[in-house]
């Protein structure tokens, strides 16, 4: 997501905004693994878009059944407290 979160970077994530209502920023887990990836609905084939601001990742595409929505990403902090 490098353009919009860099290496390093803390997210705050809305874990009430559990479900895909909108396109953005959310948290989500397919299998074993989580992200943070911008989300759109691609209704005609009733999909998910997966989409990465980083252009060296392409688009993917799943079932909503297949990802776990975590949450909406609503605040960036880029450097912790230490």
């Amino acid at each position: 997501m490098v353009s919009t979160l860099n290496d390093g970077d803390w997210v705050l994530v809305d874990r009430s905004q559990n479900r895909l209502g909108r396109e953005g920023l959310y948290a989500l887990a397919v299998s074993d693994a989580a992200w943070i990836k911008r989300l759109s609905l691609n209704l005609s084939e009733r999909l998910v878009r997966i989409i990465s601001d980083n252009p060296a990742y392409p688009m993917q595409e799943l079932s909503a059944e297949e990802l776990v929505v975590i949450g909406r990403a609503i605040s960036v902090v880029n450097r912790p407290l230490r």
